[in-house]
């Protein structure tokens, strides 16, 4: 999946980094994870899956993934019910649909 990031500078906030590890990807009976050897190898200017940006700029890059399924999952499961962006699991589950 390729992803541009950005920092616009909010000054409220001591958290500026950003770690592609915590980018997963949950579906219907499945989810999808960053595989870091992949990252590393298709981003090579990159300085790893984690990393700050500074205010105003931004960066663009391509997650690769590895799906992690159940046994009910199938070709057509995935298709049918696309992945979204889990932001976080507890004590609300957020998640942003992918376009």
């Amino acid at each position: 999946m390729k992803v541009s990031v950005g920092y616009a500078g909010d000054e409220t906030t001591e958290e500026r980094g950003i770690a592609i590890n915590n980018l997963t990807l949950v579906g219907q009976n499945y989810y999808m994870i960053p595989d870091d050897y992949t990252f590393g190898l298709i981003n090579p200017n990159m300085p790893g899956t984690a990393f700050s940006l500074r205010a105003g700029t931004s960066l663009e890059m391509v997650i690769p993934y590895e799906i992690v399924t159940s046994v009910h999952t199938s070709v057509e499961n995935i298709k049918k019910h696309k992945p979204k962006l889990q932001l976080t699991e507890y004590p609300h589950r957020k998640m942003i649909v992918l376009k």
